[in-house]
This record gives C-alpha cells, sequence and structure tokens, in this order.
C-alpha cells in the first residue's frame, strides 16, 4: 500500500497506533487520528533533518509538533486563525523539563513559535519551510486554489507538503453542522482531484499516483460517517 491514499478499515488505525506507542509519542486524541498523523510524524523523520524548519497549520493544539518536539525537532512553528491554545507548549516544555526552551517561549522565541494567522495569507517569509502539515484542515471552507498557492510560496524547493482530510467518495451532506464555527464539506474524489490539478499549477505535486481505494467509513463524527484521505506533494522549482 503507498503513502497517498485513503484510510480503509479499523485494522490500518490498530496498525498506526501500535507503530506510535513504538516510538514512545503520545496517541493522538481519537483513535483514527493516529493514522493521518502517525503517517506525517513518519514520513518526515524518513525525509527530514532535524534542524529542518517545519510548520503545521491549522494548529490550535498540534499534537504533531508535540511528537516532533520529544523526537528532537527545533524547527517548528505553528498557525491557526482561531487563535493557539498555548497552554499546551507549555506543559510540553515542562514535562520535558526543558526550561531554557520554555524561558525562550515567554520571551516570544524557542523551538516551537505559534501565531495567530490565515493560512491562506501568512507573514512567513517565502521559501521558508522545508514541510508543511496540513491535517484535516481543508475541509473546513479553505479556499484550495488559494491553500496551494501560499503552501508552494512558503515551501523551499524541494519541500513537502502533507496533506489530510475527512473524505468520502460521494457527496455527505453537512449543511448546518459548524464543528469548532468553522464551515465542514468532507472532501470528495472529485474534490481531492481537483486539489491535485490545481497544486500542479503552483509546482506541488504528489510524490506518487493517489490510490482512491476505499472499503469502508471508519470514522464516526457529528451523526456522518466516512473515512480519511491522506496524500503528500512535493515542491517542483521556484
Amino acid at each position: 500500500m503507498g503513502i497517498n491514499s485513503i484510510l480503509k478499515n479499523v485494522k490500518e488505525i490498530e496498525h498506526a497506533s501500535l507503530e506510535l506507542r513504538k516510538s514512545g509519542v503520545p496517541i493522538a486524541e481519537g483513535a483514527a487520528k493516529s493514522w493521518d498523523m502517525g503517517r506525517a510524524f513518519d514520513f518526515i523523520r524518513g525525509h527530514s533533518k532535524k534542524d529542518a524548519c517545519i510548520l503545521d497549520v491549522g494548529a490550535y493544539k498540534s499534537r504533531l509538533l508535540e511528537w516532533l518536539y520529544t523526537d528532537g525537532y527545533r524547527g517548528l512553528y505553528g498557525c491557526d486563525i482561531s487563535g493557539i491554545e498555548w497552554r499546551w507548549v507549555a506543559s510540553l516544555y515542562l514535562r520535558e523539563m526543558r526550561f531554557l526552551d520554555l524561558l525562550g517561549w515567554l520571551c516570544g522565541k524557542g523551538p516551537i513559535r505559534l501565531s495567530r494567522q490565515d493560512l491562506l495569507k501568512t507573514k512567513y517569509p517565502s521559501s521558508h519551510f522545508n514541510v508543511i502539515t496540513s491535517i484535516s484542515v481543508i475541509e473546513h471552507g479553505v479556499d484550495t486554489r488559494l491553500y496551494v498557492k501560499e503552501m508552494s510560496r512558503l515551501l523551499k524547493p524541494g519541500g513537502y507538503l502533507i496533506t489530510s482530510c475527512d473524505y468520502w467518495p460521494t457527496y455527505i451532506e453537512t449543511l448546518g453542522t459548524l464543528p469548532y464555527g468553522l464551515n465542514w464539506n468532507i472532501q470528495t474524489q472529485k474534490d481531492v482531484e481537483g486539489l491535485i490539478r490545481l497544486a500542479a499549477d503552483s509546482n506541488l505535486f504528489l510524490i506518487e499516483p493517489m490510490d482512491f481505494s476505499y472499503e469502508e467509513p471508519v470514522v464516526k463524527w457529528n451523526g456522518k460517517e466516512y473515512t480519511f484521505a491522506f496524500f503528500i506533494f512535493k515542491k517542483d522549482g521556484p
């Protein structure tokens, strides 16, 4: 099974959770998130050095940044339009007994730098990041044309954009359901295919073809049944 694929069944979640336990990191809230977050974590560790600059967008309380910090990464950034839950960063530094990191954080610096920003028009410099992660973000009212354009601007040539989203091959009605106060549009195969085409216009190309095969709706949330899609782009050119 390739990395660009659909979460097919509960066994895949169980396997992902087991691998995360072996890595010694806390399991994500909600067992199903172990699947896409675990894939992102493994890919970053296999394709990035510890001094890489990594951005997590939609990072209200980023478990992924926490895992990467625990694993030795220090150039970590997170942004969210709804603001950031700051307390988890302080508790992370205290738990790891990283008091100099805590002091740096209190001074507005430190290895994890969080800010309140719209991911479609950030203030970060161009060609700054080696990796950008976007875990279950684009289904919440994100303009995908602007999304790939901004992510491409932020990435260094050869950098990676890791994306996951709520997914079902055909349309599921979610009108009137506003998790976190945001729109919610479970992505269809047509939506993901459209995103892939838009990404190519911004010099972002899948690292391998997308496998759209699926088996069952693994996720049950807000009265809907669906699954997750996961795919990675690589930036080619400026």
